[in-house]
């Protein structure tokens, strides 16, 4: 089983919706850490801190729900399988709030389980004259709760060029019982650095699902060869592999 850990990181996890065409926006500012959980079985619940560092209290509502992919999509469902404890919370300026999370059913015995925790931020009424958009923060993270029988990501690649699209195709099935996060790769010539493709975003893909990638090539780039090398950063390490290009 790998071990328990909390991702502090990635602090882009958070977006807001802002309005370009009004005259202005007010939006309040908030934290949490960390932004990944993983439960198991010496391990069933955990906390979550929210920080404010607005000058004004911020509202906050959170919620669960369960996760599943479906053909690259994420698709999140209401459930009760994780609690989290208070659900509405008020953050005063330069202050902390801690959430506690916790799995309300058994581990599976061969596969990961996948949640999202949303943490909304609910508007304050606007200040008096203020004619504008108010932004709400939304951060969303994820919480795996693994599997007994232990979490092994298995990652499987396979690359195809599709010379009339002037188009690369990268598929990433995921065959293991545990998510895998793909961080970036790049694509080149064997035996060469320097990449004729390149893709740089978090993208996760739970167990036993695959993710593609169509990436349309600059008009100067030319495939020649029938293989491509690849490299990749992902959670469970660097990928640094050659791999013949299938035919469409």
């Amino acid at each position: 089983m790998r071990n328990l850990r909390f991702y502090a990181g990635l602090r882009s996890a958070l977006f807001a919706w802002l309005a370009l065409t009004l005259t202005g926006a007010e939006a309040g500012s908030f934290m949490v850490d960390p932004t990944r959980v993983e439960l198991g079985a010496d391990q069933m619940s955990t906390t979550l801190v929210i920080r404010n560092d607005d000058q004004e209290p911020a509202v906050i509502r959170v919620e669960s729900r369960a996760w599943r992919q479906n053909d690259g999509e994420d698709i999140y469902e209401p459930s009760p399988e994780i609690l989290i404890t208070p659900p509405v919370v008020t953050v005063a300026p330069g202050s902390e709030q801690i959430l506690r999370v916790a799995l309300r059913r058994p581990l599976d015995g061969q596969k990961e389980l996948a949640y999202r925790i949303f943490l909304l931020e609910v508007p304050p009424p606007p200040r008096p004259g203020f004619r504008g958009l108010q932004v709400a923060l939304r951060i969303s993270l994820p919480v795996f709760a693994l599997p007994a029988a232990g979490a092994t990501p298995k990652a499987g690649w396979r690359l195809a060029y599709q010379a009339k699209e002037h188009t690369l195709r990268v598929d990433l099935a995921n065959t293991g019982n545990a998510h895998l996060q793909m961080q970036e790769f790049s694509l080149s010539a064997p035996g060469r650095d320097a990449p004729l493709a390149l893709r740089q975003s978090v993208q996760y893909v739970l167990a036993g699902q695959s993710y593609t990638w169509l990436i349309k090539l600059d008009p100067a780039v030319r495939i020649t060869g029938k293989r491509l090398r690849l490299k990749a950063v992902t959670d469970e390490g660097h990928v640094d592999k050659e791999f013949d290009l299938d035919t469409p």
